[in-house]
C-alpha cells in the first residue's frame, strides 16, 4: 500500500520528522567520487543553479538536471549524477545556514528525478549482466543497482535528515519520496550484485535503509537478508590479512565502508544485536588494515584502478573514533598522542603487498611494492613500486583516468586503455606490450635496519594480438632511513626491446643526466636520484605530456590528466636493470656513487658509505 494513500500520511510525516535526526549518522556520506570533485568552491551555490561539476567539466543544466547526461560518451558521468551526491552538499549548507533555497533545490531535484526517471522494464538478469550493450543501457538508465543503493542508503537519507524540517517539505511531498524509496529498496533486494565491491555496497545500503525506515513492511526481511549475505561475504571478499580481494588501494576502503556504515547505523539505532559475536573484532581488523598501506600524507598507493589524490585521513579518524585505536591515533597526531605501531614496515602476506617505511612521521621514507593476486579493477601494475620521502611523493603509478566501461568506439578510449596498461606503471614491460592480467607472487623479510622483498610475474605480456612469454623478477632492498636498491631480471625466449619505467609525481621537476645514468629531481626542498648501473646499451628518455606516443601523464583524480615526468630506460632482453633510488633532503649538490663488485653493491654519498650484499 502506498504511503500517500494512507489516511494518516500527516502522522507518518510528523513521526519521521521526530525520528530521522536520531536515526541517521551525520557521517554516513563521506565521498563524492569517483567523478565529482570535492575541492571545488561554492558547490552548493552551483547546484542551486543546476550547475554540476564532474571531472574537468562544469555543466549548466539550466532549468533542471539531465540525469542521463554522458559528456564525451563517458557513462561514469551518468552513474555519478544518478547517485545524487549533490544532495549532501545542499543538506550540509541548509543545516549550517537554514537558507530555504538549498532545501528547495534538493527537494525539487528529488521529486524531479522521481517524476522523470521511471524504473526500466527489464528482467533481473539484465541488471546482473556486466558486459555488452544491455549493461551500458543499465548504466544510462539511472537504475543500476549501485546507484540505487547510493540514493536510498546514503544521499537521500542525509537530505531527508535536514530537508524534512524545511517549511517547503509537505506530507504529500514526503509521501512521494517515501514511495520511491520503497520501490527502489524492493528493486535493490531483487537485483543486487552477488560479488565484488558492488555487492558489499548495495546490500549494506539496503541494510541501512531497512534500519532507518524499519516501519516499512518488508524492512525486517531486507535486513535479515543483507546481514546474512554480508556476513557470508567476509571470507569471499576479504583476505585473512584484512585487505580486500580487489587488491586496489582506492577500492579497499570502498569495501570496508559498507560494513562500517552499517555497523555505525546499527549502533546509533540500538540494533547491534543483528551481528554475530565475532563481527566487531573482524571489522576492527579490516579497518586497521587501512593504516599500514597509507603513505605518510595519508594518500593511498595507486594499485589497480586508484588515484594518487585519494586520501584516507577522514576515514582513519572515523575508525579511531569507533574503536579507540591508539596506533591510528599516533599516526593521525604525528606521534603526539597514542601508541607508536610496533612495525613501521609491513607485509600483507595473503595479499602480497609490501610496505617499506622508515618510521611513522610525515617525513618518513616510504615504498609500496605490489606483488600479489590480480584482484578486481585490474590494470597491468604487477611488481610496480611507489616512493615517497621527506613529505613529498616522488614515484607514483599513472592513476585511473577514465573507466573503459563505456562504448568501446569512443575516441578517448585509447588514452583510457593506456592508463590501464603497464606503460603507466613503475614496472618493466616489453616495448609496446602490457602485462597479461594475472597473478604475481612474492614475499618480504623485515628487520630492524633493512627490508627485502622479492616478487615474480610469469603470466606474459600482450600487445592485443600477440603474447610473449617474458618473465619478470623484481627484488627491492630498503636500507632504512637511507635508500632503496631495485633489481629487475627479465628472462624469456628470444630478444625483445624491454623498458624500465619510472613515473614521477606531477609536482616534481626532473632533469635527465644520461652521462651519469640517472634522472634527478630539481626541487627546492627535497629530491630523489634514480640511478642505474650502466651496461653500454642503455637508452635513456624523458617524457612529459607527450600525446604521440602517450607518455608522461598522471591522474590525481578521475578524468583529470596532468603532465608529469616519465623516465624510460630501454635495453634488449633478456637483461637486468639495477637501480638505486636515493632520496636527498635539500638540493642535490652531488650525485651518489653506485657501483657493484660481484654480488656487493657499493653506495657512497658525501661522507657516508654503504655495502649491500644481495645474493
Amino acid at each position: 500500500m502506498k504511503i500517500r494513500s494512507l489516511a494518516n500520511a500527516e502522522n507518518a510525516f510528523q513521526f519521521y520528522r521526530r525520528e530521522l535526526g536520531n536515526r541517521i549518522p551525520d557521517d554516513i556520506a563521506e565521498e563524492l567520487g569517483p567523478v565529482m570533485q570535492q575541492k571545488r568552491e561554492d558547490l552548493a551555490e552551483k547546484y542551486v543553479r543546476n550547475i554540476f561539476c564532474l571531472g574537468e567539466h562544469c555543466i549548466d543544466f539550466g532549468a533542471s538536471p539531465d540525469w542521463t547526461f554522458a559528456p564525451e560518451g563517458d557513462l561514469e558521468w551518468t552513474c555519478t549524477l544518478s547517485r545524487h551526491h549533490q544532495l549532501e552538499e545542499l543538506a550540509w549548507k541548509y543545516r549550517d545556514t537554514q537558507d530555504e533555497k538549498y532545501a528547495e533545490t534538493g527537494i525539487s531535484q528529488i521529486l524531479g528525478w522521481i517524476s522523470r526517471v521511471p524504473k526500466p522494464d527489464l528482467p533481473d538478469a539484465a541488471f546482473r549482466e556486466m558486459l555488452g550493450e544491455r549493461y551500458l543501457k543499465i548504466k544510462r538508465s539511472n537504475w543500476r543497482t549501485l546507484e540505487t543503493g547510493f540514493r536510498i542508503g546514503e544521499t537521500w537519507l542525509l537530505a531527508l535528515k535536514y530537508f524534512i524540517h524545511s517549511r517547503l517539505m509537505t506530507p504529500e511531498k514526503f509521501a512521494v519520496i517515501m514511495d520511491s524509496i520503497h520501490e527502489q529498496a524492493r528493486y535493490l533486494r531483487g537485483c543486487h550484485w552477488t560479488k565484488g565491491n558492488h555487492s558489499i555496497l548495495e546490500t549494506s545500503f539496503l541494510a541501512v535503509c531497512a534500519m532507518i525506515f524499519r516501519e516499512l513492511p518488508e524492512a525486517g526481511e531486507w535486513l535479515e537478508h543483507c546481514v546474512s549475505f554480508l556476513m557470508s561475504a567476509r571470507g569471499r571478499e576479504f583476505r585473512p590479512d584484512g585487505y580486500s580481494r580487489e587488491n586496489s588501494g582506492g577500492y579497499r576502503w570502498v569495501m570496508v565502508r559498507g560494513y562500517f556504515n552499517m555497523y555505525r547505523t546499527a549502533e546509533i539505532n540500538g540494533m547491534s544485536d543483528i551481528f554475530p559475536g565475532d563481527f566487531r573484532s573482524w571489522l576492527e581488523h579490516v579497518c586497521k588494515a587501512e593504516l599500514y598501506h597509507l603513505k605518510p600524507d595519508f594518500s593511498v598507493p595507486v594499485t589497480n584502478e586508484s588515484n594518487s589524490g585519494t586520501t584516507r585521513k577522514t576515514q582513519l579518524e572515523r575508525i579511531r573514533e569507533a574503536f579507540g585505536d591508539r596506533e591510528i591515533q599516533y599516526f593521525l597526531s604525528r606521534g603526539r598522542n597514542g601508541s607508536q605501531p610496533l612495525l613501521s614496515s609491513y607485509f600483507y602476506p595473503d595479499t602480497g603487498l609490501a610496505v617499506m617505511r622508515s618510521d611513522w612521521s610525515e617525513e618518513a621514507l616510504y615504498l609500496n611494492f605490489d606483488m600479489g593476486a590480480k584482484g578486481g579493477h585490474c590494470i597491468g601494475d604487477q611488481l610496480s613500486v611507489e616512493v615517497s620521502a621527506f613529505g613529498r611523493n616522488f614515484l607514483v603509478n599513472g592513476g585511473r583516468w577514465r573507466y573503459t566501461t563505456s562504448a568501446g568506439d569512443l575516441d578517448w578510449m585509447r588514452q583510457a586503455e593506456y592508463f590501464k596498461s603497464s606503460a603507466s606503471c613503475n614496472t618493466v614491460t616489453p616495448a609496446g606490450y602490457t602485462q597479461v592480467i594475472g597473478n604475481a607472487r612474492g614475499n618480504m623479510k623485515i628487520s630492524e635496519k633493512s627490508d627485502v622483498a622479492e616478487g615474480s610475474f610469469r603470466e606474459g605480456y600482450t600487445n592485443g594480438g600477440q603474447t610473449v612469454e617474458i618473465f619478470h623478477r623484481r627484488l627491492v632492498y630498503f636500507r632504512k632511513r637511507d635508500f632503496w636498491i631495485v633489481r629487475d631480471v627479465i628472462d624469456g625466449n628470444g630478444k625483445i626491446p624491454v623498458e624500465l619505467l619510472w613515473h614521477f609525481a606531477p609536482e616534481n621537476d626532473v632533469e635527465l643526466l644520461p652521462e651519469h645514468n640517472c634522472a634527478v629531481t630539481r626541487n627546492r626542498d627535497v629530491n630523489l636520484v634514480v640511478m642505474l648501473l650502466p651496461p653500454v646499451n642503455f637508452k635513456f628518455e624523458l617524457f612529459r605530456g607527450s600525446e604521440n606516443p602517450i607518455r608522461g601523464w598522471h591522474c590525481p583524480e578521475y578524468s583529470n590528466k596532468v603532465p608529469a615526468y616519465e623516465l624510460v630506460v630501454s635495453q634488449t632482453g633478456p637483461c637486468v636493470f639495477e637501480t638505486l633510488i636515493f632520496p636527498v633532503s635539500g638540493k642535490v649538490k652531488k650525485l651518489p656513487e653506485f657501483k657493484k663488485s660481484q654480488n656487493e653493491y657499493i653506495i657512497k654519498y658525501c661522507e657516508k658509505n654503504w655495502k649491500v650484499n644481495l645474493v
